[in-house]
């Protein structure tokens, strides 16, 4: 369930723990990116431009 939680609601455990996950789980790295590639439409939509973001 943390991939679901916005980056800046994890608390530091939750955030090593995703990372350890991301480092055991991801081999290919493709989960991590698609992670980071939400993480940035969240702070698009957040501040509703391309050049605020």
């Amino acid at each position: 369930m943390l991939l679901l939680r916005a980056s800046d609601t994890l608390s530091d455990q939750a955030r090593a723990k995703l990372e350890k996950g991301f480092a055991t789980d991801d081999p290919t790295r493709k989960l991590k990116a698609a992670w980071d590639v939400k993480e940035q439409v969240r702070t698009l939509l957040r501040t509703g431009s391309l050049e605020d973001a």
